[in-house]
């Protein structure tokens, strides 16, 4: 019960603020505890020495999970949608999302307006120039494909970042 309503509350949070990483990871790892409980129940009386292979699975679980939905562009793809609902944005939060959420990022410039976009062109404008800047991060220690993939798409989308920022300037 009290991880239903904890999971409920944590809903309403979401549907009226947006997500941010906290949000998403409290979020799934509620579920992944409910398939533990579960399986600590199913198991308490009948396979009581099995236990610990469930909650491996369901921490397990947790990981896969999180690796799968990829957490940044899963957050800014959704608040941005809550934008396209309500109006509201934080645009700056998005700012400090991971090079993952930078192909969400450039498809919302268009969508956004006035300070959103503002904020949202100006600072990926300014990745790409401290990316171009330092070269370190190609190197074969530091390499990431996000942040090379990130680093293509930001140098393709240079002009429409440049024109969003000027638009928003008029």
């Amino acid at each position: 019960v009290i991880l239903a309503s904890a999971l409920q509350r944590l809903c309403l949070y979401e549907a009226a603020y947006g997500y941010t990483q906290l949000r998403l990871y409290s979020h799934v790892f509620m579920v992944w505890l409910a398939v533990a409980f579960v399986w600590f129940l199913v198991t308490l009386w009948r396979w009581p020495d099995r236990f610990a292979i469930g909650a491996f699975v369901a921490a397990l679980g947790f990981l896969v999970t999180l690796n799968a939905i990829n957490p940044d562009a899963f957050i800014a793809g959704h608040n941005l949608a809550r934008y396209g609902a309500t109006g509201k944005l934080d645009a700056h939060y998005l700012t400090r999302m991971s090079e993952d959420a930078v192909p969400v990022l450039v498809l919302a410039i268009d969508q956004v307006t006035g300070d959103e976009r503002e904020v949202l062109s100006g600072h990926l404008r300014y990745r790409l120039k401290r990316m171009e800047a330092s070269a370190r991060w190609r190197n074969w220690p530091s390499f990431h494909l996000a942040r090379q993939r990130a680093y293509d798409l930001l140098a393709k989308n240079r002009a429409r970042m440049e024109r969003a920022t000027s638009l928003t300037a008029e």
